[in-house]
């Protein structure tokens, strides 16, 4: 019996360190970061896809594009984000 809570326990306490901790320390840098960052990471998903279900034949190369416009976003994004702050004050 006392197994069994032990074991209730320690996967009560994994759930909380796998599932609730990192969420709540994105919504804190989702909060502090502004409106900018959840588009920054719903735009980032297409490019994990496509790195990650890339299929055996294409070549890395091809794959070029997609992960450079992607950085040209994220730079656009880190240049206006100040700017923006700025003027709301």
């Amino acid at each position: 019996m006392l197994t069994g809570i032990l074991a209730g326990l320690a996967a009560g306490a994994l759930w909380g360190l796998v599932f609730v901790a990192p969420r709540m320390l994105m919504m804190g840098a989702i909060h502090d970061a502004g409106t900018e960052m959840p588009s920054l990471l719903i735009g980032t998903i297409s490019l994990w896809i496509m790195l990650l279900g890339k299929p055996h034949g294409l070549r890395w190369l091809a794959l070029l594009p997609g992960p450079a416009l992607t950085l040209a976003g994220l730079l656009l994004m880190m240049g206006s984000a100040p700017a923006c702050a700025a003027n709301s004050s």
